[in-house]
């Protein structure tokens, strides 16, 4: 990983963006695998922002190829969606730092002191990394505990924050299974499995 040098942030339509090409290589995975990662969370992207798509050369080839500019947020929330590996863990870290002096370089005065960095509460982040590494879901199923984890940690980038005892899947997994009652499914077909 390259985080000795400087990371390259556009400023477009008003925010700082990244390219997606560039998340590619520094979580070392192919940018064709990270864009099918993109389209399918697409919809949960877009709650943060427009996702702006781009087409460029690449490599040696000039190849044209699409790619898309990620806001801060959507580069948060995509990343719930790859292993967390040491590397993915640094490179995440070494971003939200670079936006981070981006957006203070933007709107500090230049005759005030340097503010600190916002402190973020870890704790969602730690958690849904965990979750991640440790529990094993059967294929094809989704998990009400990995979405609410998710969105409380990427709350705490917009300063909303909840108390660290606050265990909101808990009752938002009971209104869901309500909901499904309601609608008559069969609930013998929702499996069971240890979340860690």
């Amino acid at each position: 990983m390259t985080t000795g040098t400087n990371l390259e942030i556009t400023h477009i339509e008003g925010e700082h963006r990244i390219d997606s090409r560039l998340v590619a290589q520094g979580i070392n995975i192919q940018h064709d695998n990270l864009m099918q990662t993109i389209h399918k969370y697409q919809k949960g992207l877009e709650k943060y922002g427009k996702l702006l798509f781009q087409t460029g050369a690449s490599g040696r080839t000039r190849q044209r190829q699409t790619y898309v500019l990620l806001n801060k947020e959507q580069f948060g929330y995509l990343l719930m969606f790859v292993r967390i590996t040491d590397q993915v863990r640094e490179y995440r870290e070494y971003v939200y730092d670079t936006f981070l002096e981006y957006e203070r370089l933007k709107t500090a005065p230049a005759s005030e002191a340097t503010p600190p960095p916002p402190q973020i509460n870890s704790l969602w982040q730690q958690r849904l990394e965990i979750f991640n590494r440790e529990t094993h879901m059967p294929g094809g199923y989704w998990s009400i505990y990995g979405f609410v984890a998710g969105h409380c940690w990427m709350d705490e980038f917009r300063g909303r924050y909840l108390i660290d005892e606050a265990l909101p899947d808990g009752s938002i997994g009971r209104h869901w299974c309500d909901h499904l009652r309601e609608r008559g499914y069969d609930m013998r077909l929702i499996k069971k499995y240890p979340h860690r």
